[in-house]
């Protein structure tokens, strides 16, 4: 079974947005360069299914105001 430790703020994240979209719209305004931050990605990273990509912490930590930190 896979650790909560890196799934626990993702759950935060998007409570503190309202839904997954959301997260994934706002974190992608904060995104460097081209990257995009898709729903797939959040569902994934919500599942269990992959760890955070080191491109997304950032941005999702500012989508939250910092209340989800990358650390």
């Amino acid at each position: 079974m896979k650790s909560n430790i890196f799934f626990e703020p993702i759950k935060r994240a998007i409570k503190i947005v309202g839904t997954q979209k959301k997260l994934a719209e706002i974190a992608t305004k904060y995104a460097p360069g081209d990257v995009v931050i898709r729903q797939q990605a959040i569902t994934r990273y919500l599942n269990k299914q992959l760890k955070v990509k080191d491109t997304h912490c950032i941005p999702i930590e500012l989508a939250t105001n910092g209340y989800v930190s990358r650390h």
